[in-house]
Parts: structure tokens; C-alpha cells; sequence
């Protein structure tokens, strides 16, 4: 029971990476608070692991206040904050479309940014607190058709030291940190190739890693566990890399 007694909010997490932190989360103690702009689907999930649920569109402040005034008085206030909220932004460079582009840095970008800045004055009040900033290993492993996507990650990382630094500075024990995998088994991976078999696809991705395989969620999820609970303690403003050695080459 590594996060007994805290209060966890996490984004996206009506499926894939968000749903098994969410899980993982509730399994260890936590009162969790699943959010997503799907909130049928969020409330699905937290009934299946006793949890709460709220709609929340990461893009938008005016839902962030919503779900964290939920928080507060449903949770009594909160501890942990996950911004995993992601979507999936590929294809050749020339045909990423500004839309494409704004997309990508609204989601990840904007949403990490609100979400950390919201939130703040909840997390001061719960005090040791933690936020994890999913990030990814296109942050720094470009890929030719992943710009978007790459750099709007690039942009959670920077954000997440300068939070770091900015609870440090002010002597709140609020630390900030990404995490960054490579890729996993969820069904965003499909979307990457929807036209080739799932298990074919995962080959070929894993077969760009050093290790031979992509990861599963458990391991992800266990990555954000790690960052959230009292383990990491001396850990800010730092990326813990998921990525089956691919930073190593």
C-alpha cells in the first residue's frame, strides 16, 4: 500500500496508460479521481476499481477548475496529480498540419501547463505532494514523422523542471517529475499502422528497441507509481526513461 493515505487525480485515464496507473494507484492505497474528456467511459472505469470520476478536458482552464473544485470536495483535497492525457499525432513532416500542430501542443503542452498551475494551490495544502508529467522518448528520439508529437513532449519536459524549481524555490515539498516510455502496449500503438495486425506492428516497434520489445503498461504504470510515492523522495524536476534502452545508444 505505497500511496495509502493520498489522494491521486489523473488525466486520460479512461483507458490505456491512464487507466492502469489508475488502477495500479487504487490498488495501493490511494483515493483516485479518474478523469477524460470520454466521462462515460472514466465513470466506467472507476466503478470497476472504486474510484471517482469526473469529465475533464485537458485543453480547457474552465474544466480544470471544475474537476479540481470536485476534488477538493469529494477528496478532500489532493495529493498526486498524473497529467497523462495524450493522443496520438504522426505522419510525414510536411503533411503536419498547423492544426495537426496545436493539437498536439493543446493536449500536451497546455494541459500538463493548466493542470500544474491549477492545481498547485490543492497540492500545497497536501503537503508531501507529487505531480507526474507524462512526457515520452520522442522527446528527444526524434523521429521524422513524430515532429508534432516530439516536440510537444520536449515542451512537457521543460515545463516540468521549471515547476520543480519553482515549488523548490518557494519551499514547498511538491516535487515534479516526467516520465518518459518508449512505446507500449495500449491501443494507441495500433494507430501508428491500423492497417497491419496488432502482434506484426508490436514486433517491428519492439525490434527498434535494444531490449526487443515494447513495453506493457504494468511497467509504465509501475514507472509513475514510483515517481508519486515516498520511493523517489529526493527525486525533482527529473525524467525517469522508459525506454528499453533506447537513450543508451
Amino acid at each position: 500500500m505505497r500511496l495509502e493515505g493520498r489522494t491521486a487525480l489523473i488525466t486520460g485515464a479512461a483507458r490505456g496508460l491512464g487507466a492502469e496507473i489508475a488502477r495500479l494507484f487504487a490498488a495501493e492505497g490511494a483515493r483516485v479521481l479518474v478523469t477524460d474528456v470520454d466521462g462515460d467511459a472514466a465513470a466506467t472505469l472507476a466503478g470497476e476499481i472504486g474510484a471517482l470520476s469526473h469529465p475533464l478536458d485537458v485543453t480547457r482552464e474552465e474544466s480544470w477548475r471544475t474537476a479540481l473544485a470536485f476534488a477538493r470536495d469529494k477528496l478532500g483535497g489532493l495529493s498526486i496529480l498524473v497529467n497523462n492525457a495524450g493522443i496520438p499525432v504522426g505522419g510525414p513532416f510536411e503533411d503536419t498540419t498547423l492544426a495537426d500542430w496545436r493539437r498536439a501542443f493543446a493536449v500536451h503542452a497546455d494541459g500538463a501547463y493548466l493542470g500544474c498551475r491549477l492545481a498547485l494551490p490543492l497540492l500545497r495544502e497536501s503537503q508531501p505532494a507529487t505531480i507526474v508529467n507524462m512526457a515520452s522518448a520522442a522527446a528527444h528520439n526524434a523521429r521524422a514523422e513524430t515532429a508534432a508529437y516530439g516536440a510537444s513532449k520536449a515542451a512537457v519536459c521543460a515545463l516540468t523542471r521549471s515547476v520543480a524549481l519553482h515549488c523548490t524555490q518557494n519551499g514547498w515539498n511538491i516535487r515534479c517529475n516526467a516520465l518518459l516510455p518508449a512505446y507500449a502496449d495500449t491501443a494507441m500503438v495500433d494507430s501508428f499502422a491500423p492497417s497491419m495486425p496488432g502482434d506484426i506492428l508490436r514486433q517491428k516497434l519492439g525490434a527498434q528497441l535494444p531490449m526487443g520489445r515494447i513495453a506493457t503498461a504494468r511497467e509504465v504504470a509501475e514507472g509513475a507509481l514510483y515517481l508519486a510515492s515516498p520511493a523517489s523522495s529526493f527525486m525533482t524536476g527529473a525524467e525517469l526513461r522508459l525506454d528499453g534502452g533506447l537513450s543508451a545508444r
